[in-house]
């Protein structure tokens, strides 16, 4: 069941959203469809003011039907809005850009892929709302996207678990992340890459804030192959690396 408040926030039709959710589209096309018709209907049985905000961002001259389609969505529905433009980073460029959009006094941020249980909303703005947290992610304790990217993820969690010892979370890419929006501006989140994930987490530990952290069963990867590239791996290393013992490291 969706999380239910005595008190409705936001109901003053020119407030603010109570809840802004970003999903990640990118060259998604069709098959963003159900997916945002899916978060839609579960936003729709909340008792307080949301939205959701559609994060199309395209890279120039590569054929993407992605920011048509989710154009129509957001006229088709309501409390959704887009935002489309040329990209300039990768994943964390298009999550900045998404959750700067956001309106709501709570702010989270899903991948439009469809590998998460849908459910994991529900879980996620419950415990947000209702426990003391700053931050609600979820990890994967069964997966389906193949025994190769579960060793890879497996030894790039138990290496950012020994080289940040204030941020010993669970999977620490794993979405969604939900957020007090106090703490998604204390972030200031600087990657523009896969890494932003991570920055998330080893910010939250600096920071000291409360995180929750829900289990979920990760679905197969359907109807088109994984973004991440091998060269991730390396990018993901040097940015450890930096965090921990570079410009970017704890004073």
């Amino acid at each position: 069941m969706p999380p239910r408040r005595d008190v409705t926030p936001g109901n003053d039709a020119d407030a603010p959203p109570f809840i802004s959710l970003a999903i990640l589209c990118y060259r998604a096309e069709e098959r963003i469809v159900p997916f945002v018709e899916k978060m839609h209907a579960i936003l729709s049985d909340y008792s307080f003011t949301w939205e959701l905000v559609l994060v199309a961002n395209y890279q120039e001259g590569m054929r993407d039907r992605t920011p048509e389609i989710v154009s129509k969505l957001c006229k088709r529905l309501p409390n959704t809005k887009m935002v489309s433009i040329k990209k300039n980073g990768m994943m964390g460029w298009d999550l900045v850009m998404g959750l700067d959009a956001c309106g709501g006094q709570y702010l989270g941020v899903v991948d439009g892929d469809g590998q998460f249980p849908h459910e994991a909303i529900n879980a996620c703005v419950g415990r947000l709302l209702h426990d003391d947290v700053d931050l609600v992610k979820t990890y994967r304790v069964l997966r389906g996207d193949g025994p190769a990217r579960i060793l890879l993820s497996f030894a790039y969690n138990t290496l950012f678990r020994l080289l940040f010892a204030k941020s010993r979370y669970f999977d620490i890419n794993s979405k969604p992340k939900f957020f007090k929006r106090g703490a998604y501006e204390r972030f200031k989140i600087e990657s523009t890459d896969w890494f932003a994930d991570a920055e998330i987490m080893i910010k939250a530990g600096r920071l000291g804030l409360r995180v929750a952290e829900i289990p979920v069963h990760y679905q197969e990867l359907e109807g088109r192959y994984s973004f991440v590239k091998p060269e991730a791996v390396v990018e993901f290393l040097m940015n450890m690396w930096r965090y921990r013992f570079g410009d970017k490291r704890e004073n």
